[in-house]
């Protein structure tokens, strides 16, 4: 992506993020886009359009995950983006998927399969919040 198309893509989340909020202030957008933020400018430029469309999705469920919250939907379907990130997986994942893929990571990297425990033990963690959810 060029850079003057990612500017302007970044600007239009934050938009987006106040029409959705309803709110002047954007507070996610921050966490993920700012200097100090988990994404800088430079860090999004070099990555790859996969890898820049999962920020995105993330991006928007966090949003949607705090308007929900700010306005005291159900979030009955929804789960933190940053315990499905550590599966590799989109904001969108249903549970399902999430039990799939927790259980492919979780022969990979038991220890009675020659894997790290404390990479399994991150993986059993962020399952159970997600299941306890």
């Amino acid at each position: 992506m060029q850079e003057n198309a990612l500017k302007k893509k970044i600007r239009e989340l934050k938009k987006q993020e106040q029409r959705i909020r309803q709110a002047e202030r954007c507070v996610i957008w921050y966490q993920y886009f700012s200097d100090q933020g988990q994404y800088p400018f430079i860090e999004l430029l070099s990555m790859t359009d996969e890898k820049r469309k999962r920020v995105f999705e993330d991006f928007f469920m966090s949003v949607y995950l705090l308007h929900y919250r700010e306005n005291g939907q159900p979030l009955s379907q929804l789960y933190d983006p940053a315990l499905l990130a550590i599966f590799g997986l989109s904001g969108y994942a249903t549970f399902e998927d999430v039990k799939k893929r927790f259980r492919e990571l979780a022969h990979k990297h038991h220890p009675d399969k020659g894997g790290n425990a404390d990479i399994f033990r991150m993986f059993l963690e962020a399952y159970e919040q997600i299941k306890d959810h």
